[in-house]
Order: C-alpha cells, then sequence, then structure tokens
C-alpha cells in the first residue's frame, strides 16, 4: 500500500491529518453518545419547514420530568405520518435529540479512515527510519 501514502511525511501534512482526525473525532463523539446513551420515545411534530436540501421538523416531546421542544432535519422526500406521532432518540437531560431512524454514519466512518492513516503513516516512516542503511559503495 506505498501508493497511499507520501514517501515523507511534512509536518503541515501531519497537522491537518491531526485537525481533520479531530473533527471528525468529535462528531463521531457524538453519534456514539446517542449510541451508548440513548432512549427512543413518541415525539408529536409541531410544524415542518421545508429546506433546500432538507425537511425541518418541530417536535414535542417527554424526557423523563421535563417536556421538550427540539427539532431535526429529515430528507426532504420524508413521509410525514398522518397521525403526528414520530419515533424520537434522545439522551436524557440534555439537548441532544433526533428522529429515529437517521443515525448519521458518515463521522464515525471518517474518523476510523483519518485514524487509519496516521497508523499507516507512522508505520511508514518506522519503516522508512529503522530501514537497513545502504552503503553507496556496496552493490
Amino acid at each position: 500500500m506505498p501508493f497511499l501514502l507520501p514517501r515523507r511525511s511534512t509536518p503541515a501534512s501531519t497537522v491537518i491529518l491531526v485537525l481533520l482526525f479531530c473533527v471528525a473525532l468529535h462528531f463521531a463523539w457524538n453519534e456514539c453518545r446517542f449510541f451508548l446513551w440513548s432512549r427512543t420515545t413518541t415525539g408529536v411534530i409541531t410544524s415542518t419547514h421545508p429546506r433546500m436540501h432538507s425537511l425541518e421538523i418541530d417536535y414535542n416531546f417527554a424526557d423523563a420530568d421535563t417536556f421538550r421542544q427540539e427539532s431535526d432535519n429529515v430528507p426532504p422526500l420524508w413521509p410525514i405520518p398522518p397521525d403526528q406521532l414520530v419515533a424520537i432518540d434522545y439522551i436524557p437531560h440534555t439537548h441532544a435529540s433526533r428522529i429515529a431512524g437517521y443515525p448519521d454514519k458518515l463521522w464515525p466512518i471518517l474518523a476510523s479512515a483519518f485514524l487509519l492513516a496516521g497508523i499507516l503513516s507512522v508505520i511508514a516512516d518506522y519503516r522508512r527510519i529503522f530501514a537497513p542503511r545502504r552503503s553507496p559503495f556496496y552493490k
């Protein structure tokens, strides 16, 4: 797989890779929070707002002891249920909620890809640093 990696890592490319990994890791952590701690409840759609590339859905639902009003964006052709009831994934005692069935898989995949690129880069640098040296006089 040497064609995937540069021959030499530069400080700028390393910094960019680390920054992209941190951004992807931040959003992947948000997705991981939903995977670990979310609960599912039923919410009531209060209004819908069509946007250019999505449909914004405002909904109400009951958390443990509070009543929350939040919104989420779904694909523009998302079918609105006739009874206005929708399943909601939420994390208790936070302002994190979303309509159930729309996990964001992009960020965990990107974070994994950046982590893999970083590991491969370290392996390539390690092999280059500790490779046996050839003398120019030896053939």
